[in-house]
């Protein structure tokens, strides 16, 4: 890591357990990151249309929310000049091929079906997240 203190990653889910799990996964990991919760896309959005606002090393979306759903929101993310180049994971319990598709049409970095048990979310948070985190910081050094 460089010279900054932590990570952020922006958890979007309306699941408040599934945002616990993933805190702890991220705790048992090691994880150096900053978790910023949001409930729905329009949370996000805002966020993000905050010029002075703190951008996210990675965002971890999930693909069923309210109002805003995951793709829209995604759409929303890419088109925001502030967050084009922000890596992006999609998480869902879906894994229809056409969804998946339509979401790397629109940017997404990676679509991962979310994990049922603890073992495979610390897992994913310790393979993926870690990649996309580390990939960010090099990308922020050159």
């Amino acid at each position: 890591m460089t010279g900054k203190q932590a990570y952020l990653t922006w958890i979007v889910d309306d699941d408040a357990e599934y945002g616990l799990l993933l805190q702890k996964a991220f705790f048992e990991k090691k994880l150096e990151s900053r978790l910023d919760f949001f409930l729905s896309g329009q949370l996000v959005m805002e966020r993000l249309d905050n010029a002075d606002g703190e951008l996210p090393d990675l965002i971890l979306l999930d693909l069923e929310l309210p109002k805003q759903d995951g793709i829209d929101t995604l759409s929303a993310i890419r088109n925001n000049p502030r967050g084009k180049y922000i890596p992006v994971l999609m998480v869902s319990n879906s894994a229809s091929p056409a969804t998946i598709s339509l979401c790397y049409q629109l940017g997404v970095n990676a679509y991962v079906v979310k994990p049922n048990r603890f073992d495979d979310l610390a897992y994913f948070v310790n393979s993926i997240c870690r990649y996309w985190l580390e990939m960010s910081d090099q990308l922020t050094r050159t």
